[in-house]
């Protein structure tokens, strides 16, 4: 295995973060390291970071809710592009929890009152019944791979359920007053 550093900042914690390009079996795989003076974590960095800008966007609206805001002013805080917020927000919008207004003073704003709203409709809506592990192709032929795809399938199944009842013990109310770790 090797690794090679391709970027470094101060994580304000008297830590260090670096981005790192490991190569494992043949595969890159982009994670942070975090250091302080006594200790190392590597995190994978998400692929899919949909779900965390629809909860920021969902924030952000829960915060002026009789004003509609357009995709420019929402893409500020989030620091990305209004086109992905568009399309985030659209997917919102299908399941019920943002409407939007076209026209000059068109926007978005939330459909629901924010404790109506909960993180697990949230997830569902963005990212589907989407796996959560990522999965590979193994040969057809290899009864050892089938196994392990059918077994992790399986798995996966389980943890997508399970993380969508803890996602929905907190709702965008919660968020909005920093209380969903407490309630859950």
């Amino acid at each position: 295995m090797s690794s090679g550093v391709t970027g470094d900042s101060n994580n304000g914690n008297g830590g260090h973060i670096s981005t790192l390009s490991v190569i494992f079996i043949g595969t890159v795989l982009n994670v942070a390291a975090v250091s302080t003076d006594w200790y190392i974590v590597l995190m994978a960095q998400p692929t899919n970071t949909r779900f965390s800008l629809a909860v920021h966007l969902l924030t952000l609206l829960a915060q002026e809710p009789d004003k509609s805001v357009d995709s420019t002013a929402l893409s500020q805080s989030p620091a990305t592009n209004p086109v992905h917020v568009r399309r985030v927000l659209g997917q919102l919008r299908e399941v019920g929890l943002v409407r939007s207004q076209s026209g000059a003073h068109g926007g978005w704003v939330l459909a629901r009152s924010p404790d109506e709203i909960d993180l697990g409709q949230v997830w569902r809506a963005v990212n589907s019944d989407d796996p959560i592990l990522g999965f590979h192709s193994p040969d057809p032929d290899c009864p050892t791979g089938q196994l392990v795809s059918s077994n992790l399938r399986a798995l996966d199944r389980r943890a997508f359920e399970v993380l969508v009842e803890e996602l929905s013990r907190v709702s965008v109310a919660d968020v909005v007053t920093g209380a969903p770790v407490a309630r859950v």
